[in-house]
Parts: structure tokens; C-alpha cells; sequence
């Protein structure tokens, strides 16, 4: 009698109704990345990396005293992009906690700019707000490979144990289903699309973002400041204001001398960080 429960039989799939989640979310890229793996100059990413993690474990205890954890921004980095989000519960009607959110996200893209600068690595990014679709996606058919179709490599042995590779023993293999992550949204389109033409030094935000009350208190305490990226009115986030604040592991006046040498750069770099001392 066949097992109800394992089939090779495909089904018709559940699909549950996915509803959209407004979040901040944000692209970054390092314009430099490139010529760092070329030159094997991995030292400098790791100690990058490294006091990037040590200065988001210093604002993850001050958020655990408040209790603000769980809204800390979700930070992923690969190759040369690094990309954030932040649920800020807009659709709930609950604006602290969705300014909060915001500014929390803000106040990490500030840490973040400010290590990059301290290693002396340039970052572009571009952060939207905007209703998106997150979680995963599973196949619905759960099935037992048959015994006689047994084999396993001998390398596979060399590697991983007899459990790890049939962790259910040879009588029941079962099959895991496939678990694909996704995320997608037009906000998420339109941030990559900002991206790819957006040549400057910094992480900007679109003009219309003061239409989310969750805004407001970020920009109206100077973490977002106001600027202009080919004529166009934007905000960007305010490394400055993050530094002043940290006097304990920054000096802001050592970081902009330092990057005054940067602009004698002769890849493409000083143009860019020229414009970005420049740039108010």
C-alpha cells in the first residue's frame, strides 16, 4: 500500500496569499572592490569587515537597553554589494516604532560610511522606503529515494560522515523539498536602478521620503541631510554627525585630512572623492 504521506506523485502546490511589508531598504556598493582583489589586498577588506562588525555589536547593545533589538536593520554582504533592510510597520499604523526603525536604519548606514571612510574605501549606495514582498518559497513534494538506487561517492566520505550524508539511515532517505529565498519590490527596482547610474560618494535617499512621517525625526536631528546629485534633490546619510558623536574611536578632523590625500588618485577615485569632500 503506498505511503500517503511520501510520493513521487507531484501535487498541486499550496500557494498562500503573500501581503507586502513596508521596510527601508538600501543597495551599496564598494567602486574599488575590484581593484582590491586584484591587488590580493584582502588584509584590508577583513579589518574592514572586522571593526564594521565590532561597531554594529557597540549599537546592538545600546539598542538591547531599549529593547530595540528586534528591529535592528537585516545586513547581508556579498562580493563587492552590501544590502540592508528594515521593517518599518507603516501599514500597521504605528508611527514611533516605524520612526524608530527608520532612524535605527539610518543611524547603520552612518556606521557603516564612517568605518569605510576610516579604512579609506569608497561606498556608493541608494536607500528607498516602499511596500515589498520577502520570505521563501518551498516544492511541495516530499518523496524517499529507493534503496536500490544507492550510491555515494567515496570523496563524499573523505569530507562528510555516514549520518551528515544520510542522516535518516539507508532505509529512509528522505528527500528535503527545495527552500528558495526571495525579495522583491518596486521600491527594490528603483533603488538598483538609482545605483547603476549614480556615481558618487555616499548613500542617498530619493526627496520624496519626507512624504513618511517616519522620517521626519531622522531628518529633523541630521542624520539625513539635504544635497543635490546632478541636479536632483536628494538626502544623503550624515557620516559627520555619526563621527561627532563617537569622538571615543573617531576623530572627524584626522578622517578629512586623510581623505584630502585620496583625491591625487589616479584610477578614477579622486574624481570621485574630490566631488564628495566637496559636497555639502
Amino acid at each position: 500500500m503506498p505511503d500517503p504521506y511520501f510520493t513521487q506523485r507531484l501535487r498541486e502546490p499550496d500557494l498562500k496569499e503573500i501581503n507586502a511589508v513596508s521596510r527601508a531598504t538600501g543597495f551599496i556598493e564598494l567602486p574599488g572592490f575590484k581593484e582590491l582583489i586584484e591587488n590580493e589586498e584582502y588584509d584590508s577588506i577583513n579589518k574592514f569587515y572586522h571593526e564594521l562588525s565590532q561597531e554594529l555589536y557597540n549599537a546592538r547593545r545600546n539598542n538591547y537597553s531599549l529593547g530595540l533589538r528586534v528591529i535592528e536593520p537585516e545586513i547581508s554582504i556579498y562580493a563587492d554589494r552590501i544590502q540592508m533592510a528594515s521593517q518599518l510597520f507603516l501599514e500597521k499604523d504605528l508611527p514611533e516604532l516605524s520612526a524608530i526603525s527608520f532612524k535605527l536604519f539610518v543611524n547603520f548606514c552612518n556606521i557603516l560610511l564612517s568605518v569605510a571612510l576610516k579604512h579609506e574605501i569608497p561606498l556608493r549606495g541608494f536607500a528607498n522606503i516602499g511596500d515589498n514582498f520577502r520570505g521563501s518559497v518551498y516544492s511541495d513534494n516530499i518523496g524517499r529515494a529507493p534503496s536500490e538506487d544507492t550510491m555515494v561517492l567515496a570523496d563524499l566520505l573523505e569530507v562528510f560522515s555516514f549520518d551528515e550524508i544520510f542522516p535518516d539511515g539507508f532505509g529512509q532517505k528522505v528527500i528535503p523539498p527545495v527552500n528558495i529565498p526571495y525579495f522583491y519590490g518596486k521600491d527594490l527596482a528603483e533603488s538598483m536602478n538609482q545605483l547603476s547610474s549614480l556615481n558618487e560618494i555616499g548613500i542617498f535617499m530619493p526627496g520624496n521620503i519626507l512624504d513618511y512621517p517616519a522620517t521626519e525625526i531622522t531628518i529633523y536631528s541630521d542624520a539625513l541631510i539635504e544635497t543635490k546629485v546632478n541636479g536632483d534633490q536628494m538626502y544623503t546619510c550624515n557620516w559627520r554627525n555619526w563621527m561627532e558623536e563617537h569622538p571615543e574611536n573617531y576623530s572627524l578632523d584626522e578622517i578629512s585630512e586623510n581623505l584630502k590625500t585620496l583625491v591625487n588618485r589616479t584610477n578614477g577615485e579622486g574624481i570621485l572623492w574630490k566631488r564628495f569632500l566637496r559636497r555639502k
